[in-house]
């Protein structure tokens, strides 16, 4: 990517994040300005992402603009990533800061760890691949430390059906 973006002389935004602790920290760099991310609280409802902007061109100057806050209503550590991402695009595109909050706080994807009942929990996802398949387990790691699973599954035959189960099975292994 990076060398496709050299020839094509097109700036290219690397977000790089981690996760420690449950928390996501990502970083990325638009002109002078460095961007952080933390993912800060998480619940069933929504997760909260923090985003602090600093001058890296005076990196002694202390220059630090307030912390802005964005609810994120889609569930996982994977969408907070993928939303720092969409962050940093906007921030490219000198999108407004009121824009942004809006984008972030009303994303909903139907079919993406939407809980559709609360007691017992009926989570409806759509897992299309062995990596989509390990996120859902890690967001319910997190969301549902030790509760006992159960997974319907379903999938057509152009997927990865074997690495699906599998990445599911280390969760719960039963299967309908």
């Amino acid at each position: 990517i990076a060398q496709a973006a050299r020839e094509r002389g097109a700036e290219l935004i690397a977000v790089a994040s981690a996760w420690n602790s449950g928390i996501l920290n990502s970083k990325f760099i638009i002109r002078n300005s460095e961007f952080g991310t933390r993912s800060v609280e998480s619940n069933l409802d929504f997760q909260t992402l923090e985003l602090e902007q600093s001058n890296i061109q005076h990196p002694t100057s202390n220059f630090h603009l307030p912390i802005t806050t964005y609810p994120l209503h889609l569930l996982g550590a994977h969408q907070a990533a993928n939303a720092t991402t969409a962050m940093a695009a906007m921030k490219m595109l000198d999108v407004p800061d009121d824009a942004i909050r809006a984008g972030v706080e009303n994303a909903r994807w139907a079919g993406r760890f939407e809980i559709l009942a609360r007691s017992p929990y009926l989570i409806v996802d759509g897992a299309h691949n062995r990596d989509s398949a390990r996120q859902l387990v890690a967001t319910v790691d997190a969301l549902f430390d030790g509760a006992r699973v159960q997974w319907i599954f379903g999938a057509s035959n152009d997927k990865d059906i074997r690495g699906m189960l599998a990445e599911l099975a280390v969760r719960a292994p039963v299967f309908i």
